[in-house]
């Protein structure tokens, strides 16, 4: 097995919108980006103070969305290379042409090894 020089980890992130609730449809408004205490970009501002004097949309509050995802394992492979562990069973050295799966074990022998062409991946 190669050596995970990096192990994977979640990346948690949250961002927001100042959302304008539309009165006549519900579920439905207008929603810039902004940051956590409702402040929009001075490009958006004016686009903002039309909302507010709309009375079609309703008095604005900040939404919260929370992302997350997963960075793969890097690891280092026996030609010294680097690679990242994403797929589950087929993550190829560009190097040297060993494929690992996401734990780091190596999955098939090498192209050379077995004496098959390489074939790079589409």
């Amino acid at each position: 097995m190669i050596k995970i020089i990096s192990p994977r980890h979640r990346i948690e992130s949250e961002s927001y919108s100042l959302f304008f609730p539309c009165l006549d449809c519900p579920g439905a408004g207008w929603a810039p980006t902004c940051d956590k205490n409702g402040n929009v970009s001075a490009e958006r501002l004016a686009e903002v103070e039309q909302h507010r004097a709309d009375p079609n949309y309703g008095a604005p509050y900040v939404q919260t969305y929370h992302h997350s995802y997963m960075e793969p394992a890097i690891a280092r492979c026996y030609c010294g290379a680097e690679i990242a562990l994403s797929d589950p069973m087929d993550n190829d050295c560009r190097k040297c042409g060993r494929i690992y799966n996401s734990s780091g074990q190596e999955v098939r022998c090498h192209a050379r090894e077995a004496d098959e062409p390489y074939e790079e991946d589409f």
